[in-house]
């Protein structure tokens, strides 16, 4: 199964670098989504229980 999936990421990367429509995000959205991470991953942790 993950052979299928990532031939098909790859085709999307693929489809992106020729300017073709594709199912994946833009790079600004990965990017994006990378600094909400690394800030989520940054914030101090509380010492309370999780809601």
């Amino acid at each position: 199964m993950r052979p299928l999936v990532l031939r098909g990421q790859l085709a999307g990367v693929a489809a992106m670098t020729r300017g073709e429509a594709h199912p994946l995000a833009t790079l600004r959205e990965a990017l994006e989504v990378q600094e909400i991470v690394e800030a989520i991953l940054a914030a101090p942790q509380s010492s309370g229980s999780p809601t």
